[in-house]
Formats: structure tokens, sequence, C-alpha cells
């Protein structure tokens, strides 16, 4: 590809809140990752909350309102958010307007020789009557933010559930069918995987948190009252999050689900410290 025109059609940039002071907030981390299409005249931003700073200050709570371009128009409000400590939460929108959809199927036979995708058996339809389930299951879920979509609060809840095996059943039926509804499922539950208490940045580096950076970080889960929500809310330090880079590109894909919850899997054992014996997997993941 010719990177002087990929440039000329898609530029990306990322920013930080800060205050008027030029200050970040103490306790959360806010970024406005801003994709520009100077052919179309439009621009996508994806704007991503944290409250998983190494040196967190608990539960945060607050109201939550959204506004772009100069007339400050609002497109996202929330009132009374429970920002849970280790979660992030993730909203996408359109500037000035959303251009119509284009619908990508990718070459999932590409993808399995390329060992990105399962080898799946491909001569095994999939029913169009899946597709309306999971479109209708999708449509009653907690899609908003700090809900938990198709996933399943309590992670180590035994028994068959969707989200269980190599990829989740939403994922498998996406690449199979590469439907335009199977991929709101996809990305949808990608975004609210942040959701879950698993992921820490390092406040010095800016960084998904290594032990090399914090050999004696310990994470405790009875702080803040995790003692009566983690019924609710129950990481697993067994379950891997699915991460959905591929169709996205996005890095909130990449980073949260794979090295923080590397850094929480390593962070934790019984609830006691974790020295320096865990921080190779960080790097290795």
């Amino acid at each position: 590809m010719d990177f002087d025109k990929f440039l000329a059609f898609v530029t990306e940039a990322h920013k930080d809140q800060v205050d008027q002071a030029g200050k970040p907030d103490a306790d959360l981390h806010a970024r406005f990752e801003v994709r520009c299409y100077p052919a179309i005249n439009a621009a996508r931003v994806s704007v991503v909350v944290e409250n998983c700073w190494d040196d967190w200050a608990g539960h945060v709570g607050y109201d939550a309102a959204i506004t772009l371009g100069k007339d400050a128009r609002g497109v996202y409000a929330k009132q009374g958010v429970r920002h849970r400590r280790l979660s992030r939460w993730r909203k996408v929108f359109w500037w000035p307007a959303e251009p119509p959809r284009v619908t990508v199927a990718h070459d999932l036979a590409y993808l399995v020789a390329a060992g990105v995708a399962p080898n799946y058996d491909t001569s095994r339809p999939i029913p169009e009557t899946a597709l309306v389930r999971l479109a209708d299951h999708w449509s009653k879920a907690d899609t908003d933010i700090m809900g938990n979509g198709s996933l399943t609060k309590y992670m180590p809840t035994t028994g068959g559930r969707p989200e269980i095996g190599p990829y989740p059943e939403w994922t498998a039926v996406y690449l199979r069918t590469m439907d335009p509804r199977a991929k709101t499922v996809v990305l949808g539950n990608a975004d609210l995987a942040g959701s879950w208490p698993i992921h820490v940045r390092s406040r010095q580096t800016g960084r998904p948190m290594t032990l090399d950076d914090r050999p004696d970080f310990w994470i405790n889960g009875y702080k803040d009252g995790d003692r009566y929500t983690r019924p609710h809310w129950k990481p697993d330090r067994i379950a891997v999050p699915d991460s959905p880079y591929t169709p996205e590109g996005k890095e909130y894909h990449l980073s949260p689900d794979v090295a923080h919850h590397s850094a929480k899997r390593v962070g934790t054992r019984g609830s006691s410290r974790v020295g320096q014996c865990g921080s190779r997997l960080v790097h290795r993941m």
C-alpha cells in the first residue's frame, strides 16, 4: 500500500483530557481517539474513560457528559455513573454525522491460513434464526457504559455458556457469516469487557502495568466494598477475555483484554502479594 495515499484517506490522533490548567484528573484517565477521513469530511471519535491507575483511589461516582465540535453539541449523557475501580468504558461517535455504512466481509480462509482464526468447518451453515436470536438478545442486554452486554458478570460461574470456548459464540458466528448484526455484538461486547475490574495502568509509564514496574503491587479483592460487590462482578484468573482486534484495529480492543488482564492475573494469587516471578507473563503477552 502507498503510505502517502493511505494518509490522504485516514489519519488518527490521540489526546488525553486535561483541565484548563493543563492537568489531568487525579482519579480518572480520559482519552479522545480521533480517526479522520478527509475524503468523506467525517471523523470517528472514540472516547475512553478509565479508573485504572495503579495508585487508584477506589470507586468513583460522577455524571458523564460528552460534547463534540466547536458548538459543543451533546452526544452522550448519563447521570450517576458508578465507575468501579480497575475498569473502563468506551463510546464511539461520528462527527458531524455518520456516513453510509460499509460492510466488509473478511476472507475467513485467509484468516485461518494466517493463524488468526480457528479452522472452522464451513460446510455447516449458520441459520438465519441464529442471527435473529443473537440480535434480539443484544437488543435486550445492558449495553450502556459499565454494563455487561452478553457476558456473564460472575466469571467463575460453572456450566456451559456462549462466551466459553476458543472464541465466544457470537465471534464464531461472525467469522462464519460476516453478518453486520453479529459484528455489532462482537464489538459491543469487546467494549463492555472494560467493565470488569481487571485493568491496571501504570501512572508512571502510561502503559498497562507490569510487575517490573511495581514488584510489590497487590490487588486486594476486598478493598472499597468489593467483598459485597464481587459476587456480581467477579473476574477469573483462568478466563482470558476475547480480543477482537482484527476487525477494527483499535488499541482499546488489544491492550485491555490482553495486557491489562495479564497484569491482573500476575497481580493476584489467592489474594496474596506476587513479586517478580509473574512479570515475564506480561512481557510475553
